[in-house]
């Protein structure tokens, strides 16, 4: 109780520090108490006594002329807005047949997959689960708008107003009941309803289907929520070949299989009673801030856990999935036309060469942010190889049609965002007309702003300002024309 009060009133970085201290002091006192006097409620995330079941055929998606997915980064509030309004304007945007011409459907339309990591994660459940199945723009727009409104609610002071006023302090006392439950239930209240996997819609145009990331603390691998199973998304001959061209198989325990998944199918527990609040919060379970989150393990008879954290450990752009997925469907249908869009509104990374701006705890943030950007950088570099890698068995790359775009929230276009303001007042549609050292300066200010946007799970009203008009704009500047 008193962590997740000072976690809240301190900055980030102190707030896990006092978090964590306090937490490790009271577990020895507390384990008594949960584990006999309340005999254990809420100590797992997953019913007990289920086991896995199919919710679709994987194979049975049509994709059409070509196979498109988008990853969807972390970056909290942030991110989920960004991607929320980026949706909004491809909506706009028609997609292209092979032979260039222009689609009816618009790109929007033509998403299979979905994968998403922390607050990437918040914005896929919401939009697979709200969108209107049409694509008339007056049932697109009011939903848009609700999306963004959605993205925009101050999760943080919620999830403090319900543990202090609504007396969810005492399950947090006596219970394995933790902040990660608080949150799930803050984002069902405004969001979820407590809807589960078995509530999402069928696998179908224009519905995409939903891929939550997460990072298992117990196997270091990642850990995937969805329809499609973890076997499934494991079975392509180019990652089978990844996996094989490990250096070193010393370090790790028996068994180990680096570039694969954990699923609810491994674990033999039942997808379809999962509440997609729980998924998102593991996704977004920053350590020692929410979660972790506990799922047991049913293929033992043993008591063996899943502990499962932030998906953006693992990859914070969630892109790994997509690749996996798409690998085994191009296996399948050699030079296939695929495309993947990566959302990123993930942090800023500003180079700090002053000491004193940071603190010790400061500089243990960094590290995050840095396994982040190597993690992306690696799954980029995959995607390079596997176009031109050649199975046995092919005479060709299967993959070589395989496209990869970024729309970041950090595009730095020349182009002036529309709708906002210079901290003059005078609109960017007036500095346009002005002299290029202005607009030079706006521009600086603009994209300076954006860069300093923190991760949390609240928006102020400047900052989705801002977000807003840079997702016009780079959707605009990047693929308006693609």
């Amino acid at each position: 109780m008193l962590a997740l009060l000072l976690a809240s009133l301190c900055p980030s970085c102190i707030g896990v520090a006092v978090g964590t201290a306090i937490d490790t002091a009271t577990d020895w006192v507390s384990y008594p108490v949960h584990e006999y006097v309340c005999q254990g409620a809420y100590k797992y995330d997953n019913p007990d006594g289920t086991h896995w079941r199919p919710l679709i055929d994987p194979t049975a998606r049509s994709h059409g002329e070509e196979l498109v997915g988008m990853a969807v980064s972390g970056g909290g509030s942030r991110a989920a807005y960004f991607f929320a309004t980026v949706m909004h304007e491809l909506s706009r945007v028609n997609a292209r047949r092979r032979d260039g011409s222009c689609a009816s459907t618009s790109l929007l339309d033509e998403i299979d997959y979905l994968s998403g990591a922390s607050g990437g994660a918040l914005g896929a459940a919401y939009y697979v689960l709200e969108r209107p199945p049409g694509s008339d723009p007056r049932e697109l727009d009011p939903f848009f708008h609700r999306f963004r409104s959605a993205m925009r609610t101050d999760f943080e002071t919620e999830t403090l107003v319900r543990t202090l006023l609504r007396f969810y302090w005492v399950p947090l006392l006596l219970t394995y009941y933790h902040r990660g439950h608080l949150m799930a239930g803050v984002f069902d209240e405004r969001l979820f309803s407590g809807r589960t996997f078995a509530d999402l819609p069928p696998p179908a145009a224009p519905y995409p289907e939903l891929l939550i990331n997460a990072t298992s603390y117990s196997s270091g691998q990642k850990f995937l929520f969805s329809r499609l199973p973890a076997a499934y998304v494991d079975h392509s001959i180019l990652f089978a070949h990844l996996r094989a061209l490990r250096l070193s198989y010393q370090g790790y325990f028996e068994g180990h299989q680096p570039l694969s998944n954990r699923g609810f199918d491994t674990i033999d527990s039942d997808l379809a009673l999962h509440r997609i609040s729980l998924a998102v919060v593991a996704s977004a379970a920053v350590p020692n801030l929410l979660g972790p989150m506990v799922l047991r393990d049913h293929t033992s008879d043993e008591e063996i856990y899943e502990v499962l954290g932030d998906g953006g450990i693992y990859d914070n752009y969630g892109l790994e999935t997509l690749l996996q997925v798409f690998a085994a469907r191009m296996e399948a249908d050699p030079g296939l036309p695929g495309r993947i869009l990566i959302v990123d509104g993930s942090g800023f990374f500003v180079e700090e060469r002053e000491r004193r701006r940071y603190t010790d705890a400061g500089y243990s943030d960094r590290t995050y942010s840095i396994g982040a950007q190597r993690t992306a950088s690696y799954a980029e570099a995959v995607c390079e190889y596997m176009r031109t890698y050649v199975p046995p068995g092919f005479s060709e790359s299967p993959y070589r049609n395989l496209r990869v775009e970024v729309i970041s929230l950090y595009h730095a276009g020349q182009s002036l965002p529309d709708g906002l303001e210079d901290r003059r007042g005078v609109p960017s549609a007036e500095l346009a007309a002005r002299n290029p050292d202005v607009v030079v300066r706006f521009l600086a200010d603009f994209n300076r702003e954006v860069r300093g946007i923190g991760t949390r799970f609240r928006l102020r009203a400047r900052e989705a300002a801002l977000v807003k008009a840079q997702a016009r704009r780079v959707v605009r500047d990047v693929l308006a024309g693609g």
